[in-house]
C-alpha cells in the first residue's frame, strides 16, 4: 500500500529585500526555485502560447502530463486543471549527459501550467541552476545556464501577463 504524505501548504518564508521583495509586496506569490508568470488568458490558449515561445527559444516540448486528469482518475480527487510539460533542447541534453551521465535524473525540464480561474493561468518553469547544483559538477553551469536564460525569454515572451 502506497504511503500518503499529507502536502498541504506551508507558509512562505518572507523576503527581506531586492526583487523578491518587490514582487511580494505587489501580492504576487514568489517561486524561489523557477521562475512564475501571470497571464490573463484561459489554460488551453496558454499551453499554445508556452509551446510556440519554447519553440522560439528551440526548446522542445517532449511530453505533456494532464495532472489534474490522473489525480482525478486515479483518486479521485478535484483539483484545478494543471499540465506539466516536459521540456528540453537536445543539443544541450546530450552534451550535458556527456558531461555528467546521471543527469539525466533531472531530465526533462519542467514547465507547468495551471488555471487559477478561468481566464488567469499561472506558468511556472523549474530553475535548471539549482537543479543541477545538487550535482556539484561545475561543468554543467555554462550548459544550464544556456537552458535558464532560454526557458526565461520565453516565459517573459508570453502575451497577456498580468
Amino acid at each position: 500500500m502506497a504511503e500518503v504524505i499529507d502536502h498541504r501548504r506551508r507558509p512562505l518564508r518572507r523576503p527581506r529585500s531586492g526583487p523578491a521583495l518587490r514582487q511580494a509586496a505587489r501580492g504576487r506569490r514568489v517561486v524561489a526555485f523557477g521562475t512564475r508568470v501571470v497571464v490573463g488568458e484561459r489554460l488551453d490558449d496558454v499551453v499554445e502560447q508556452v509551446a510556440a515561445a519554447l519553440a522560439e527559444q528551440e526548446l522542445v516540448v517532449l511530453s505533456e502530463l494532464h495532472l489534474s486528469t490522473v489525480v482525478r482518475a486515479e483518486l479521485g480527487v478535484e483539483m484545478p486543471e494543471q499540465r506539466v510539460l516536459g521540456v528540453c533542447r537536445e543539443e544541450l541534453a546530450e552534451a550535458a549527459l556527456r558531461v555528467e551521465p546521471s543527469v539525466g535524473l533531472l531530465l526533462p525540464l519542467h514547465v507547468v501550467v495551471r488555471a487559477e480561474s478561468p481566464e488567469v493561468t499561472v506558468v511556472e518553469a523549474a530553475d535548471p541552476v539549482m537543479m543541477v547544483a545538487i550535482t556539484g559538477n561545475p561543468a554543467l553551469q555554462p550548459l544550464v545556464h544556456d537552458s535558464a536564460e532560454r526557458l526565461a525569454a520565453a516565459l517573459h515572451s508570453l502575451p497577456g501577463r498580468l
